[in-house]
């Protein structure tokens, strides 16, 4: 996973310098992050489906106060290591799972309002399928608030990032949480 992270760090500070040495602004090199940022925001939120199905199959509870314990604890160690600050971390992981969270309730509701019932096919194993890769993408984001930091980020930059993509497996209020606390900025921005 850090490889991956690492890699993941190390093409996005190629690209920026690229950018950079092209005649971009540093605004350019934030708003390139930002795009980045959302993908990865986009691709963890649309797993959600998955991980409600999983659990929805095997009457789980969509809250795992033990499992989100633990991985609060692995994330702020993580964000030592890596020479992070731990708090920002530990804020973003939670908006994170607060907005995996909402997607799945919502799932929920929605399934036992219309008596739902799947067909024999088996949704995605959560613990080898799923989690590993919500896993990976968390790395990835939490890794791309060391870039962010370095960048000056703008109230554009913030509000492009809060703008939620057109998607049906996600509310527009579910992304506004999963991002809150994504990009680091003492800028007031509204919303």
């Amino acid at each position: 996973m850090r490889t991956i992270l690492l890699k993941s760090a190390a093409f996005i500070l190629v690209l920026c310098f690229l950018h950079k040495s092209a005649g971009a602004s540093e605004t350019d090199g934030s708003a390139l992050l930002i795009d980045q940022v959302q993908s990865l925001v986009q691709q963890r939120l649309e797993l959600m489906p998955a991980v409600a199905r999983y659990k929805w199959d095997r009457n789980l509870p969509v809250e795992d106060l033990a499992r989100e314990a633990q991985i609060l604890n692995r994330t702020v160690h993580r964000a030592k290591n890596m020479g992070m600050d731990p708090i920002y971390a530990q804020q973003a992981v939670t908006a994170q799972m607060m907005a995996a969270k909402m997607i799945q309730s919502r799932l929920f509701q929605t399934w036992r309002a219309d008596n739902a019932s799947f067909d024999s096919t088996q949704p995605q194993d959560l613990v080898k399928d799923i989690r590993p890769k919500i896993s990976n993408l968390t790395h990835q984001l939490i890794g791309m608030h060391i870039q962010l930091r370095a960048l000056t980020v703008t109230c554009h930059d913030i509000n492009t990032l809060r703008a939620a993509p057109t998607s049906n497996l996600f509310t527009a209020q579910e992304w506004h949480v999963a991002v809150r606390d994504i990009a680091p900025t003492d800028l007031s921005c509204g919303n």
